[in-house]
């Protein structure tokens, strides 16, 4: 979490308590939406909703976490990982589980060539259903 406030300091944001503890929260690993996150933290530091979304805003500009869309879902954010991140999301219960086996580094490298952009990441979902869903297990 170091580097990430190292980061936001370095771009004149202040390292306020509410940004610590999204981070906080967000390191568990688990992809949150924005209310679980509130729920998580408010025990820690009063903090409403508008504050989270505005806080994940500035997370979300300066690179530091991505927002992950769901179909039918809220929409959840995870912190970046240095290391490509992707995820499977389930159409039915909304679960999602992330992994970071990757091969895309051919595809990057090339689009770098064709566009001249300098490729820093990439985020890719796959939508399904789940095991459990799939076997008409789930709840």
């Amino acid at each position: 979490m170091t580097d990430r406030l190292q980061l936001l300091k370095e771009k004149g944001y202040k390292l306020t308590k509410q940004r610590r503890e999204i981070l906080r929260a967000l390191e568990e690993g688990t992809p949150l939406a924005a209310e679980d996150i509130l729920a998580k933290i408010n025990v820690k530091c009063r903090i409403n909703l508008s504050t989270i979304y505005r806080n994940l805003n500035i997370l979300l500009k300066n690179g530091l976490i991505r927002k992950i869309s769901t179909l039918g879902q809220a929409d959840c954010y995870e912190l970046v990982d240095p290391d490509c991140r992707h995820s499977l999301a389930c159409l039915g219960c909304g679960n999602t589980i992330g992994f970071s086996h990757c091969h895309f580094d051919q595809i990057v490298q090339e689009l770098e060539e064709q566009t001249g952009y300098e490729i820093r990441g990439h985020a890719l979902e796959l939508f399904g259903r789940c095991p459990a869903c799939r076997d008409g297990h789930s709840s």
